[in-house]
């Protein structure tokens, strides 16, 4: 346990939100995944068509949220088929969706020693291992999804965006340029490329996949945003503000976007356009604690700290185990001096 007085120094908490969809976001829509692959799970040519019809209804029965029912008839199949790979990957994402996930686990790495070449069930392990947070694992399945099905495109999209954020840049990047070679207009691994370019500092290349990416979907947000980095980088402030205000007539009414916008402009230095595009944002979608978060940081940078500690406490209540949220919170109160206050949000990070 990490000892805490008032007489420590508290260093302001690092910038670290992303102008990416949040991974608790990801996380949300981890189980419509789980049911989207289901509906189109390819069965082994050895199976009976019978068995092939009822593991088909069982899949219906998950999607129809029929959950006792299509277990019921996964568990009749096994009695029989006790080794079937379909069954039991969705006999796993059943167990994931009730949040039994070390069964699902065990289930799903059984179906994939029985059937190594079943790209669903990899899939499926690599959602699981982010339920889990164990990111090695997690690429490890999409690495063999790519294996399997090189031209898979969300597991390669996952797989180089997953690299990137833990730093393996150049792995993200070969990742990224493989796709590209097949499909050049795609516009999402554009603006991934640009992304890894500019992590690597190669600010050219950047610009080249943030310009492709825009000429692809000239109202693409990211691609715009990317172009603003860039612009930054290069001190021309009203290159980037232009960018900046381009995305946010992009971004429109949509939580999302806004919220984006207002991380980049915070992260450029924009503090008063970074308010209000977060602010809106919250205003849109009030329960995202991720937008609440980023709201509290700006509103430090101005500073206003009351306003700050604010959003910090909203983002708590709806979400307790927040540890960036715990993190900020304590150094606000650390620095209103509250400091019996802020010690125990300061000990839990």
């Amino acid at each position: 346990m990490k000892t805490f007085s008032s007489q420590h120094k508290v260093i302001e908490p690092a910038a670290v939100l992303s102008t990416r969809i949040p991974l608790r976001l990801w996380q949300i829509r981890i189980i419509p995944a789980f049911l989207a692959l289901l509906l189109t799970v390819s069965f082994v040519a050895a199976q009976t068509n019978n068995l092939q019809a009822r593991l088909e209804n069982v899949a219906t029965l998950i999607r129809d949220h029929r959950i006792a029912e299509a277990e019921q008839q996964l568990n009749g199949i096994l009695k029989t088929a006790p080794n079937d790979a379909a069954a039991l990957n969705l006999l796993g994402t059943i167990r994931a969706q009730q949040g039994r996930l070390n069964e699902a686990e065990t289930l799903l790495t059984r179906a994939a020693k029985i059937d190594p070449t079943f790209v669903p069930v990899h899939m499926n392990l690599a959602f699981l291992y982010v339920l889990k947070n164990v990111p090695e694992k997690t690429i490890s399945e999409l690495k063999e999804v790519v294996n399997l099905e090189p031209g898979n495109i969300e597991a390669n999209y996952k797989l180089a965006r997953l690299l990137l954020s833990r730093g393996q840049t150049d792995e993200s990047i070969a990742v990224i340029e493989k796709v590209k070679a097949s499909t050049p207009q795609s516009v999402v691994f554009l603006t991934l490329l640009g992304d890894a370019y500019f992590k690597k500092g190669n600010t050219e290349k950047a610009e080249e996949n943030y310009l492709l990416a825009r000429a692809a979907q000239n109202s693409n947000a990211d691609a715009i945003l990317g172009l603003a980095k860039v612009s930054q980088t290069r001190a021309d402030a009203k290159t980037t503000s232009a960018y900046i205000s381009q995305a946010r007539e992009v971004a429109g009414n949509s939580p999302d976007l806004l919220y984006k916008v207002g991380v980049a402009a915070l992260g450029l230095g924009i503090l008063d356009e970074a308010l209000s595009d977060l602010e809106q944002a919250v205003k849109l979608k009030p329960d995202e604690p991720a937008y609440l978060i980023a709201l509290g940081a700006a509103r430090l940078k101005k500073p206003d700290l009351f306003a700050g500690e604010q959003a910090f406490q909203r983002a708590l209540e709806l979400q307790p185990d927040n540890a960036q949220a715990q993190l900020y919170l304590g150094y606000v109160l650390y620095k209103q001096k509250k400091f019996s206050e802020a010690k125990g949000y300061l000990e839990k990070t």
